[in-house]
């Protein structure tokens, strides 16, 4: 301040004893008085966003932070370890149709023919397995 000549040694010696007086962060007050003395009613306010609301912004960042990994960890750790895929295996709820005198008109039939894809594959035929089963 005393470099730039925008107050002096005695004044900025008051008005820090003001701002500590005063309940309250000194440094944002400080910082404020001093836009204020130079600025007006603009300089204040431009001040604190200049001085004051990183550091409100690091703080509140650095609260969420801990408020997300100690706080609530276990909380996140299960909804994470919840989010997994499982394979449940569902079975077709149905069985062999009949004709009116006992007669099995269409039943359940394993298919256990696989399809390997390899070097020698072709798409044609790939379709011919599908449909032909």
């Amino acid at each position: 301040m005393t470099r730039r000549r925008w107050l002096s040694d005695s004044a900025c010696a008051d008005l820090v004893a003001l701002c500590q007086f005063l309940p309250g962060p000194a440094s944002s007050q400080v910082g404020m008085a001093i836009g204020f003395y130079r600025s007006g009613y603009m300089g204040a306010p431009a001040a604190w966003v200049g001085f004051t609301l990183p550091s409100a912004i690091v703080l509140i960042l650095f609260a969420k932070l801990i408020e997300v990994q100690v706080i609530k960890g276990e909380y996140y750790r299960n909804l994470s370890e919840n989010n997994r895929i499982r394979i449940v295996p569902i079975p077709a709820p149905r069985g062999k149709i009949l004709a009116g005198g006992g007669e099995v008109l269409a039943g359940n039939i394993d298919v256990k023919k696989r399809i390997v894809f390899g070097k020698n594959f072709h798409i044609k035929r790939f379709f011919f397995l599908l449909q032909n089963p």
